[in-house]
This record gives structure tokens, sequence and C-alpha cells, in this order.
């Protein structure tokens, strides 16, 4: 039988070809072969479908095979509307669905129950991945890991979202493939190929917080030496605001542009290549940078906000700016993928108080990384393994005043993974090694000895592929990860975040062993997913508070220090959809989620761990004439930090909030775009994963609408 690999779906008219002979699939995926052997190779395609070859090393009487749609050659408008059956996205296109143009990285992930941000005011954000962010999530662009976050926890990706033709959340033992230290999981992104029927498209969004927005544009072009593509972006908001007061100094701007260059030859092979270019300029909230102990303790304390500030679109000090340079190529063939890449990433920050140079000049800290990868994937199996070798060359310089370190780093990994079949389920093994060598290390302390270590990790997945309609995943693994350079010699002023940090030399590699469950099950027009994850993990790090504030020429900040614990984790989400509720097309989705991280060694709990988060949204789907309208409503609970630890926090403990979203999205002809409403309500809140909630609220209602035009 061949199925849809995502809803398992029959593949009618799908083509299995075997010793020559082609036999094509019936209404329910099903057709019958003659007489066949261990060891016999079959090929099995499908229009819109990626052809794949498969191996029989176990003889059943019904043999099922799993093929990835690709719902990406589709128009935009059809991608969209083909995803009434999820219950919880997984997968998404930042630059084809309407309602995430303009959208962050992280402000798409939290559609997924259990995902969450780690923000930093009004426009920074970081994933939170099973309560767990920082290094422990990592970001892997075409195959090659992105390393910026490498400064500190709430680093977001200095990369463009309309780059990405799609982008995927992996758990488990699925994110070892590229790293053992996924302890939180791994987020994959796809950067959009030119092809042949690749069409021009434009768009257009502006939002009410900031009054500002986004331009961008795609331009695709053939050649006889083949596809080629040229996407821009630009974006300019002022400050944001909350229901009570101007956030002074929030405003943003950004600029993005990418080249791509795809040139495919007979016999299937490839070579791709893509340059991306992202900057950005970002303004710190102006109030969080305070001259003196007492002001600072009074502003924590009592919450007093300045009532003068008005709307402005300059960005100030304090204010960092960034720039992130990405040139990637590939070679690919049926055998094997060869990949090399050089990432150059910049950041400055500047201070409030300056005290040297011109206002505007000098920044007291600068940061560049460059990393130089390369990695060979082994696509046809040997010995029934599929295998990768990879290698980066990490050089890290900085400028101004220490806090983070300058170091050389080469890191080496190796990865394998080896799929068994079976009657009842289909397991697979996953292994990885990484060896880490770090030298020439310099703080401002001095240089540092050379730091060199072994890790190792694995992930084996049983899957349960005989229940029709219904998915059964359970995993089991361990990771290892290597405490970051920031983690062990940060020392100083974290400007974004307004407070110091600092590092703990002592730290050890973190070791996790974790288990996790997923259940999907379709009972008629309801879908459910039930989702478990029990982590244990020994020498865990964590950025907390120490309670005490510093004095300096720079101000008065709260201070943090990394340090390690033995924790236990548990992360349970469930989500259910009932399609067609009442009415034809009116669909209800109800989302979970809850995690608990406490250290058993210490018995308390860690601090920054997501709250209770539920929940839910309501659409409806409507096609009238040429128009397809998707309205929606959507409410969302977060509870209080019940288990928030007391003794840790800095000032209040955010309360549980609720927020209303409405709006919709529309496609007519050429054209789509969506109208949202965040924030209906216009409610006061603090987000408790906000590093600035010390100093001001969330933001206010945001009223965005943006429109994209195809070009035929």
């Amino acid at each position: 039988m061949v199925l849809d690999q995502h809803n398992r779906e029959p593949l009618k008219k799908g083509n299995i070809r075997y010793k020559n002979q082609v036999y094509m699939t019936q209404n329910q995926g099903q057709t019958y072969l003659p007489l066949i052997c261990q060891g016999d190779t079959l090929q099995i395609s499908h229009l819109g479908c990626e052809s794949k070859t498969e191996v029989v090393f176990e003889l059943h009487d019904t043999l099922f095979f799993f093929l990835e749609h690709h719902a990406l050659e589709l128009r935009a408008a059809e991608i969209v509307f083909m995803k009434r059956n999820w219950v919880q996205r997984s997968e998404f296109m930042p630059g084809k669905d309407p309602e995430n143009l303009g959208k962050n990285f992280a402000q798409m992930l939290q559609e997924n129950a259990g995902a969450s941000t780690l923000k930093t005011g009004a426009n920074i954000e970081k994933p939170v991945l099973l309560g767990l962010t920082g290094n422990r999530v990592i970001f892997v662009q075409n195959g090659i890991r992105m390393e910026t976050q490498s400064w500190g926890n709430e680093h977001a990706w200095e990369t463009d979202p309309l780059n990405q033709q799609s982008m995927e959340i992996l758990l488990g033992s699925k994110a070892l493939w590229y790293g053992t230290d996924g302890v939180g999981g791994m987020i994959q992104a796809t950067v959009t190929q030119p092809k042949e029927n690749s069409k021009e498209w434009w768009f257009v969004q502006g939002q009410s917080q900031g009054r500002g927005g986004n331009l961008g544009v795609y331009l695709p072009f053939s050649t006889r030496s083949g596809q080629f593509s040229i996407q821009g972006n630009f974006k300019k908001l002022g400050d944001f605001s909350t229901p009570s007061y101007v956030l002074r100094n929030t405003g943003v701007q950004e600029n993005g542009g990418s080249f791509s260059y795809l040139k495919e030859f007979s016999g299937k092979n490839s070579v791709f290549v893509n340059f991306q270019i992202f900057s950005t300029q970002t303004g710190i909230l102006s109030w969080s940078h305070i001259g003196n102990l007492s002001d600072l303790r009074r502003m924590i304390d009592s919450n007093s906000i300045p009532q003068d500030e008005i709307f402005s679109y300059s960005i100030d000090r304090p204010r960092q700016t960034a720039l992130h340079q990405w040139l990637f190529g590939q070679w690919k063939n049926p055998r094997f993928q060869l990949t090399i890449s050089r990432q150059y990433n910049y950041r400055s920050e500047y201070d409030k108080h300056n005290s040297f140079g011109v206002l505007r000049e000098n920044p007291q800290n600068e940061f560049g990384l460059a990393v130089n990868s390369i990695a060979f994937d082994r696509l046809k199996k040997w010995h029934h393994w599929t295998m990768r070798w990879d290698g980066r060359n990490i050089h890290q310089d900085y400028g101004g005043k220490y806090f983070v370190p300058k170091y050389t780093g080469n890191i080496l990994g190796m990865s394998g993974e080896r799929v068994f079949l079976g009657t009842l389920w289909r397991k697979s093994l996953v292994v990885r090694s990484e060896y880490h060598d770090y030298r020439s290390i310099v703080t401002n302390s001095g240089d540092q000895e050379n730091r060199q270590a072994f890790g190792w990790g694995f992930g084996l997945n049983f899957k349960n592929e005989t229940w029709r309609k219904t998915d059964l995943i359970v995993s089991l693994g361990r990771n290892w990860r290597f405490p970051g350079m920031n983690e062990l010699f940060s020392n100083g002023l974290h400007h974004g975040t307004a407070s110091i940090e600092l590092g703990n030399v002592n730290l050890k590699p973190e070791v996790a062993y974790f288990a996790e469950g997923l259940l999907k099950r379709e009972v008629g027009k309801v879908s459910f997913r039930s989702f478990s994850h029990v982590k244990t993990a020994f020498h865990f790090i964590n950025l907390e508070p120490t309670g005490t504030y510093s004095l300096s020429v720079r101000g008065a900040f709260p201070v943090f220090h990394f340090n390690s614990s033995n924790v236990v984790s548990w992360v349970q989400e469930f989500s259910m959809l009932r399609s067609d509720f009442l009415v034809s097309n009116f669909d209800v989705l109800l989302k979970t989620s809850i995690t608990r991280i406490r250290k058993w060694d210490e018995r308390s709990n860690l601090f920054g761990v997501p709250p209770l988060n539920v929940q839910c949204h309501f659409s409806y789907q409507k096609e009238w004439k040429s128009w397809k309208l998707k309205p929606y409503l959507t409410t969302q609970y977060t509870s209080f930090p019940f288990w928030a630890p007391r003794e840790l926090e800095i000032g209040r403990i955010a309360e549980g909030y609720a927020l209303v979203d409405l709006g919709t999205t529309f496609f007519w002809k050429e054209w789509s775009g969506s109208f949202q409403i965040n924030n209906a309500l216009n409610q006061n809140y603090f987000n408790y994963l906000d590093r600035l909630r010390y100093f001001a609220l969330s933001p206010g209602r945001n009223f965005s609408v943006n429109v994209k035009r195809t070009i035929q």
C-alpha cells in the first residue's frame, strides 16, 4: 500500500516499479505484486511526491510505503486550505502563509502547543521548546547550523523568514542528527530554491504597533545556465505602546536580501548556491538602563513608569545593531550530498551612558563570529545505514569592553541512522558523536586554558504504522551538551536584557536522558494529539538571578549568573481538533501545554519555566466565486507561574492573563493576505518570559494587515 506520510491517506494512481514492470495503485492505495524476495528493490512514485527507492528487508503479506507529498508545488492559495486536518502545526511556510508575512520566527512558532518565546522587550524573541531555550534549541538552515545564539540565551537568529520555503520543529531523537546538544529540540529551515515554475511576488504589511511595517519582493528568472532568484525585504517600526503608555526607544529597522542559483544536471545531479545578508538595528527600552541603585529598586518594586514619553521613530541609545552574512553551496546526487558554508555574524551594543567618544559612535561591546562549515551526507545506504560527517570551525573576536571571550573552536561530528522494518513497529536508531576543541580563549581575566571534550548521544524511535488513522511514536535517547563559551566566561553588562551576566568556569557538560511519546488519533471528524516528554538532566546549566544589584559607570543593573543543577522535567501537550463543528467548514481547535522542571538534588524549582498555556482556536472557511476566506478567533490563557522559585525572583511575579486575537486570511485570484487584531481587548499584562518585565508592561492592542500579489 502507498500512503501519504503525514495523514496516512491512500495515494491513488501511484506507481510501484519492480523488475521493469509498473504496478498502479487503486483507490485505497493498494496494488498486487508478484512474488518478491528479500533484498529486492522497489521504486515508488506518485504525482506531486518525491520518488523513493525501498529495499525489501522483511517479507509480509502487506507492505506499507510512505511518500512525502509536496504541497509546496501548489499555489499559495491551495497550501493553507489543504491544512484543515492538522492538529498541531509542526511545519509551516513563512513566506507563503498569509498570516505569517511580517512575523519573526519566534512569533510563528508560538502557534504550536508547548512552544513559547523568551522575549527581550517588544522586538526581540527567541523560541522556547520543551521549556528550554538558548543553546539547547538548535537552528539548522539547509543542513547547516546557525551559531549566533552562542552570544546569549535570548539572542535571536539573524536571518530573514522570507528566505525560507518551510520550517519544521523536530524533537527528541530527530534533533540528534545535527548535534548532540539539541536537548530542547531543533528548528529546521529550508531555503527557497528557484524553480522553472516559480512565481514572482511582492507584499506589503502594516501594523499599528510601531506605526510601520514591511515591504518584500521575490524575483525568480531562468536562463540557459540555470534558475536564479533575488529576494529583498525592508522593515521599519517606531516605538511600541502598552495600553497605558509609550515604550520609549523600542523601534526596529531591518534590511534583508538573498540571491539563489540552482542548476540541475542529468542523472539527478544538482548544484545550489545561496547568499543571504540581513542587518537589523533595535532600540532597547530607554528606562531599563537606570543610573543609580535607588532608582533601580524603586522602578522594580513599584513599577513607576515615566509619563512624559511620546511616540518616535528614532532609535537612540541604548541600542544594538547586528549584521549576518551567509554563503552556502551544495552539490547533490543520488548517492551523496556535499555542503559547504560560511557565516559571519557581527553585533554591536551602544550604552545609554556613553563614557568615551562621540555620543553616536564607539559601541561599548562588539562581537564578531565567523563560522566555516562542511558536511558530507551519504544518501545511499551503507550496510543499511544513512551517514553524515560534518565539521565547523568557529572564530569569535570582540571589541570595546569584554563581555564574551575571544576564542577559536573546532567541532567534528558524525551521525548515523538505521531503520528497522517490522510487522507492527517501524524502528529507527539515530546515533551521533562529537569532538569539541576550543583554543586561544581570551577573557578580561587573561588567557584561559584550552578545553576539549568528546560526547555522544542516541535516539531510538518506535513507530506503529498498522492502526488506520492512528500514529503512535515512542522515543528514548540521550543528549550531551558542552557548555557554551558565554556560559563559561561571560562577564559584564548585557545591554539587550539590561542585566549583568556572570559565567561559571566550573560548569561541566550536560548529560540528559529522555523518554517521549506521541499519540495521534482520528475518530470521525475529531482528531486528537497527545505528547509527553520526560527528561532527567545532570549538570543542567541555567541562568538565574543572584538577588543582587550592581552599580557601574554604565548604570545600575540586576545581576544574573550561570548555575548548574541536576533536574527532572516533564512536558505534557494536548491538542484536539473538531472539524465541521455544528456547521460545515467550521473548526474548533483546543491546545494546552504544561511544563514542570525541578532541581531534584536541591528540591526546588527551576527559574524561567513557561507557565501553563491553554489556547482555543475557532476558524471558518468559505469559498465564494473566486474568493477564499478564513476568519478566525483565538483565545489564549496563560496562568500564574505557580512553580516560579520565589526565592530567586526579582520584584513582582507576572499574574495570569487571557488574550483574544481575531482576524481573517483571504485569497482572490493572484492576491492573498490577512487582517489581524492581536490583544483585541487591549489587556495590561506581564509576560513571565520577558527579560524586561521588571521595567514595563507588554505591548497592547495591535492591528495588522498584509497584502501579497503573485505574478502569474
